[in-house]
């Protein structure tokens, strides 16, 4: 009679042990790499910026409002910026001094430069004569709805060379402390403000505002009055797209924009060259229309009969040239009188 041996349970031990050791490290790795809560990216930041401002060999600090991608400051953002500031003080081996935040918000009232949130050449300028100091760290926060999560971008300015050193971006994990950021309002800078787009006689979004100083009628032809404010904390360039211009009157009426001017100035002396817009600066742009229709072209604006104009509508359409790319936006006021 032949026996047969049952099979040994070590070999299936042993495979059962080793999937289990490789399921622990894949758990602890992933464990690992989880993105920080927000104390945590703070801390992470602030060694990473430390460490270029001891390359830099910098003396004083400065660290300014942390924006959304909406131009707001939002407690979020708030947060951000000040215990980031308190980290960098607190960074192993730091040995450069930080302007306090009341002194940094004083000057920049004194100064007339807190009101855009913008930093040009001449801000930095003066923030390095008035405070002494050497970099200015600046950023950006986003908040991702859907997931929770979210994502912090800083960066370290040279007031030397008006140029940036150094950058640094952090994913942060969902986190109560965020979502109740949130949940309280943004506090939005008086010069970003303004109506939001295509509402009233103003049209703004992330980059610049648009508002309409005035609008004339003689005989038929029509006047309007652009200044174009670049709001967001970089120059702009500006390119006009004068056959997507159109103004239509309350009685449905068009009129043919026949030229443009007062966007003389460009940043390469070339007239066909987009508009260039410092931060913080305006340019006026002046429409000018005539009616379309071959009828009476007597004023509309100040007639008192039925067939007076209350208002008309204004729509064009720029591309607009930052350092990340290019964008193009339609313009739109309707309500000018």
């Amino acid at each position: 009679m032949i026996h047969l041996r049952p099979p040994s349970r070590t070999p299936l031990l042993l495979c059962t042990a080793f999937a289990l050791c490789l399921w622990l490290v894949g758990l602890v790795d992933a464990q690992s790499k989880r993105a920080p809560s927000l104390d945590q990216a703070i801390s992470v930041l602030a060694s990473d910026l430390s460490k270029q401002l001891l390359i830099q060999r910098v003396d004083k600090i400065a660290v300014v409002d942390f924006y959304d991608l909406a131009d707001r400051v939002t407690p979020f953002g708030d947060y951000v910026s000040q215990n980031l500031a308190t980290a960098l003080v607190n960074a192993d081996g730091a040995n450069y001094s930080l302007v306090e935040r009341r002194r940094l918000e004083q000057v920049l009232q004194e100064q007339n430069l807190g009101q855009s949130g913008a930093l040009d050449d001449n801000t930095v300028a003066e923030l390095q004569k008035v405070l002494g100091v050497d970099a200015i760290v600046l950023g950006e926060v986003t908040y991702f709805p859907s997931s929770g999560q979210s994502e912090i971008n800083a960066s370290v300015l040279s007031t030397t060379t008006a140029m940036v050193f150094t950058a640094a971006k952090v994913n942060v994990a969902r986190d109560p402390k965020i979502d109740d950021l949130m949940g309280r309002p943004a506090r939005v800078e008086s010069s970003r403000s303004g109506r939001s787009g295509g509402t009233g006689r103003t049209y703004s979004n992330r980059h610049f505002t648009v508002e309409a100083l005035s609008l004339g009628d003689n005989e038929g032809v029509v006047t309007v009055s652009l200044r174009i404010t670049n709001t967001s904390r970089e120059p702009i360039e500006m390119k006009h797209l004068t056959d997507t211009c159109k103004l239509t009157d309350d009685k449905g009426r068009g009129y043919s924009c026949k030229s443009l001017t007062g966007l003389a100035r460009t940043r390469f002396g070339q007239p066909e060259a987009p508009t260039y817009i410092g931060a913080g600066e305006s340019a006026l742009a002046i429409y000018e229309f005539s009616r379309q229709s071959r009828r009476s072209s007597r004023s509309r604006l100040s007639g008192g009969s039925g067939d007076a104009v209350a208002n008309y509508i204004f729509t064009t359409s720029v591309i607009v040239y930052t350092r990340r790319g290019e964008r193009r936006y339609t313009i739109g006021i309707p309500g000018l009188r």
